[in-house]
C-alpha cells in the first residue's frame, strides 16, 4: 500500500492489500491504530501535526518512536551477528557507519512517508508473528487484532505474545504498560 503523511490510503489496491495481508483489519482500523500510536508516542495530533521528527532520552526517533532493535528486525538498519548488545542501542541510530540511517536519516526524520511505511511494515510483521504463534487469527475482532498490535510497538512481540497468551504484561524503558492493548483496542 502506498501510505503517505500520517494516513492510509483508501485507493482498491490499500483496501485489497490490507484485506488479504491483515484481517479481519480495515484501511480504517489501521488508520485509526497508526494515528493512537503517533498520538500517544510523539504527541502527533491526528489530521493535524505530526511530531517525525521528535527524538527522547533514551534514542527513540521519530512520530513512531523507532529505536534500533525494531528498524533492525525489519531489516532498516544493520543487525549485529547473535546477543550483540549494539542490536538494542540506539546510539546506533546516530552513527554513520549505519547504512539505513547514515544515507537516510534526514530523509527519516523530515518525511513522514518513510515513517508511515515503516510503521506499516511494523504492523504487518506483529501481525504475521502472532497470528504464525497462534496469538491472534483472520476471525478474531479488529479490536483485539488492533490492540495486540499496539501492545507489539510497545512491548515488541514477544512482549504482545506473553500478553495474548498468558496475560503477562510489560514495561518499557518509560514505564509504559500494554495499556497499549487498551490504546489500539
Amino acid at each position: 500500500p502506498i501510505l503517505v503523511a500520517s494516513s492510509v490510503n483508501n485507493d482498491s489496491a490499500t483496501k485489497d492489500y490490507i484485506t488479504n495481508n491483515l484481517p479481519p483489519l480495515s484501511v480504517s482500523n489501521i488508520k485509526r491504530l497508526m494515528d493512537k500510536i503517533g498520538e500517544s508516542e510523539s504527541s502527533s495530533v491526528p489530521g493535524g501535526r505530526q511530531n517525525y521528527r521528535e527524538k527522547n532520552k533514551l534514542g527513540y526517533v521519530g512520530k513512531y518512536q523507532f529505536g534500533y532493535a525494531a528498524l533492525a528486525t525489519l531489516g532498516y538498519v544493520k543487525q549485529f551477528d547473535g546477543n550483540d548488545p549494539r542490536n538494542k542501542d540506539n546510539k546506533n541510530l546516530e552513527k554513520n557507519s549505519i547504512d539505513f540511517y547514515a544515507s537516510l536519516k534526514s530523509l527519516y526524520l523530515q518525511d513522514g512517508t518513510v515513517q508511515e511505511l515503516i510503521m506499516f511494515k511494523n504492523l504487518e510483521y506483529s501481525y504475521n508473528f502472532l497470528k504464525r504463534k497462534g496469538a491472534i487469527s483472520n476471525t478474531d475482532p479488529p479490536d483485539k487484532v488492533a490492540g495486540l498490535l499496539s501492545a507489539a510497538h510497545i512491548g515488541g512481540i514477544g512482549g504482545a505474545l506473553q500478553l495474548a497468551t498468558k496475560g503477562i504484561t510489560y514495561s518499557d524503558g518509560r514505564k509504559t504498560t500494554q495499556d497499549y492493548y487498551a490504546l489500539g483496542s
